[in-house]
């Protein structure tokens, strides 16, 4: 697949609409997931990105989840619901809840009777501590800044936030904010700097701790923040 990187004025103009409109119609880089994801040949390819229920980030993050004994769960950014099956199986009595921008999802989650809805990471219409934990996987990377939705995580997370990121947050280095046009679309693909991260991390008063989980052979990593 081939990445373009837009132009700075274009960029400019999508950030300048976040800003200006809580509207989901109005934010550019949203858009790519359900006008993309309508062409099943590109779900496909979508859906093989993100790995099955073997992908290995998957597997640490359940196993972490189940041993923790949550029962509860937010799934934010669920698209396929890829890990609605084997948290039942682990966890038959689990409450799960999928989050995502794209109706795509939401009615494909339907169709299977998993229950989701839609909505923005960084508003979600739940009240505070709802679940024991809040899952992200492969999120964060595609959103203008990661501030507003890891606020919003920990604000409806009881126990835990856990996020997973295909993109490692990297010491010594300043946040990488790329967009690039992928079959027409914007699309954001990060990268953050670890340091300002976890400054940032410090500012929230729910979160107690936090630490960082390598998943090997992988450019993945799993924070888990524990919150109260």
């Amino acid at each position: 697949m081939k990445f373009i990187k837009l132009s700075a004025s274009c960029l400019a103009f999508a950030i300048s609409i976040s800003h200006a409109s809580g509207s989901k119609s109005n934010l550019e880089w949203e858009k790519w997931w359900e006008n993309t994801c309508r062409d099943k040949k590109i779900m496909e390819e979508v859906v093989g990105w993100w790995g099955n229920e073997n992908a290995i980030s998957r597997i640490l993050a359940r196993l972490h989840i189940v041993h923790a004994g949550y029962q509860s769960i937010l799934d934010v950014g669920c698209g396929m619901c890829v890990d609605y099956v084997p948290f039942k199986r682990n966890i038959p009595n689990l409450i799960y809840q999928g989050i995502d921008i794209a109706p795509v999802f939401i009615e494909r989650a339907h169709e299977l009777d998993i229950p989701a809805q839609d909505g923005r990471v960084q508003k979600m219409p739940f009240a505070n501590s709802s679940f024991d934990v809040v899952y992200a996987r492969h999120l964060l990377e595609h959103l203008d800044t990661y501030k507003d939705a890891i606020k919003e995580m920990v604000r409806v997370a009881a126990k835990e936030v856990l996020i997973v990121f295909f993109s490692v947050p990297a010491d010594n280095v300043i946040d990488k904010i790329s967009m690039m046009n992928v079959n027409g679309h914007a699309l954001f693909q990060n990268r953050y700097s670890k340091a300002k991260l976890e400054a940032f991390l410090k500012t929230l008063d729910k979160v107690k701790s936090f630490t960082w989980q390598v998943v090997k052979n992988r450019d993945e990593a799993i924070l888990h923040l524990m919150v109260e």
